[in-house]
């Protein structure tokens, strides 16, 4: 239906990059832009996150590097805590009809 991005080393901002420490949890807010859609009782969403959706979006090499022109890549693991430390949550408004 919808997807949104965040280039993680800008998670803080565009004004300077930092990178990801690995194993450290970092929070995202992912903005999915305008989008309306009529969900019925029983219809189900299904979230998908993934490092990157090249060709519609910029290549992400997961080195840290230049991902415009180095040519080595690294394969990235995702880890989507959702505990009650970690409350990971998709936010719908609700637009009374």
């Amino acid at each position: 239906m919808q997807d949104g991005v965040a280039r993680a080393r800008f998670r803080h901002g565009f004004e300077h990059s930092v990178l990801v420490t690995p194993g450290r949890v970092e929070r995202y807010d992912i903005d999915l832009w305008f989008t309306g859609r009529v969900f019925e009782p029983g219809h189900r969403l299904r979230v998908v996150v993934s490092s990157a959706l090249f060709p519609k979006y910029d290549r992400n090499l997961n080195t840290g590097g230049d991902n415009e022109h180095d040519s080595t890549w690294v394969v990235a693991h995702q880890t989507l805590l959702h505990d009650a430390a970690h409350p990971s949550h998709v936010v719908l408004p609700v637009v009374p009809r």
